[in-house]
């Protein structure tokens, strides 16, 4: 293969990559709610038991998620950040397995703590911050335009991994008061504890699975103390002579 041809090729595979990443937005655009669902969906996933096949949409998933930043949120900038191990066209990198599984581990503690504790301290990773005086290219879901009141601000990261943990931080900001563990548990007493983004004020469970679970146990045991208190009834009236459906003779 000659040079001409091996750099088609590499272009070939770029393009490929790219269309995948941008795809990719559709699992957390238009909204931020839906940016945050993702996110939590993600930190939540059991790496462990994915193999090639069913990560490899997840890695286009987080590679589009640092690359595009979620909707209505400060992009951030990574042409110095350090990539992904797994390097495509020009900046644009996709995470391995063990680097998703790091990236993970360190923001699930941070929001494992945050819903135990109530409150987080935490760092902030260094970012450095460029602003030029021309009119600022705003993108707002699918469409873009100029807003001549704005200069053009964005953050520098050094890496891709503070870009992710800058989104949460972000992102955890504005849902923070919205997040709640399900207490949903099953037959066998196991408590579902999944974190989940509370879209009404009296949402108490993260699925309509966990609702329906918990429902239809409360009704099982009305149910139960109906036919007891029923039971208990009738056998009152049978110690005293008395059967249902008949008159008392005086």
């Amino acid at each position: 293969m000659t040079k001409e041809e091996t750099a088609e090729e590499k272009r070939r595979v770029g393009n490929e990559v790219m269309e995948r990443v941008i795809q990719a937005m559709d699992s957390f655009y238009p909204t931020p709610d839906k940016a945050m669902v993702w996110l939590l969906k993600f930190l939540q996933t059991d790496l462990s038991k994915l193999g090639p096949t069913n990560f490899d949409p997840l890695r286009y998933e987080l590679a589009s998620f640092v690359w595009h930043g979620p909707p209505e949120l400060p992009r951030i900038n990574l042409a110095v950040a350090k990539p992904w191990q797994t390097h495509v066209y020009d900046r644009l990198s996709i995470p391995s397995l063990k680097e998703a599984a790091a990236v993970q581990t360190y923001v699930r503690n941070l929001l494992d703590e945050f819903m135990q504790e109530g409150k987080l301290s935490y760092r902030i990773p260094a970012m450095t911050k460029f602003i030029a005086r021309v009119p600022r290219f705003v993108k707002a879901g699918k469409h873009s335009h100029i807003d001549p009141t704005l200069p053009d601000t964005f953050w520098m990261a050094s890496s891709v991994r503070d870009a992710l943990i800058y989104y949460f931080d972000r992102l955890l900001d504005r849902f923070a008061l919205n997040l709640y563990r399900c207490p949903s548990h099953d037959r066998y007493g196991n408590v579902c504890r999944k974190i989940f983004l509370s879209s009404r004020h009296d949402q108490k469970y993260c699925s309509k699975r966990c609702e329906n679970r918990i429902n239809a146990r409360r009704y099982r045991l009305v149910k139960k103390a109906k036919k007891h208190k029923a039971e208990k009834k009738k056998g009152t009236h049978e110690r005293k002579g008395v059967h249902r459906g008949t008159k008392r003779r005086y």
